[in-house]
């Protein structure tokens, strides 16, 4: 396997299982330590490059755990999308979004989520670190 390098993973916690969906629906567990490659025939891999980019697209009221990965990068220039009949472009794909063929989970991050009094998310405690947004993000705002 060629060099790898660093970002952050988004993943949910299903009965202790870390697990990360496809467009189509399909989901992959991950596990700490372990390198997960792309199954055939979704496409790759997705993660993002800063936990600020992941923050600006993540829902602050799911249960979402944040992780530092290694990656090895994809050459594909788009996602699958329900039975590899259409793509999404990188284009389409969230700021500092990384297209992956495989992952491994090293660290957890550890994150506290801050809302304003009408509940809507305004930054967060990373690693013990105020991240304050000084405009509205993601989509739910």
């Amino acid at each position: 396997m060629n060099e790898t390098k660093k970002g952050f993973k988004l993943l949910r916690r299903i009965n202790d299982k870390l697990m990360s969906a496809f467009s189509d629906g399909h989901e992959i567990e991950y596990k700490i330590g372990e390198f997960v490659s792309r199954p055939n025939p979704d496409g790759p891999l997705a993660i993002f490059d800063s936990i600020s980019n992941l923050l600006n697209f993540m829902p602050p009221d799911h249960e979402r755990c944040i992780f530092e990965c290694e990656y090895m990068p994809s050459s594909d220039l788009f996602l699958w999308k329900f039975d590899n009949a259409k793509k999404i472009t990188r284009d389409c794909l969230p700021n500092g979004s990384i297209l992956a063929e495989y992952v491994k989970l090293t660290v957890k991050v550890d994150l506290e989520m801050i809302t304003d009094d009408e509940g809507y998310f305004k930054g967060a405690i990373i690693n013990k670190v105020p991240y304050t947004f000084t405009r509205n993000i993601g989509w739910w705002n």
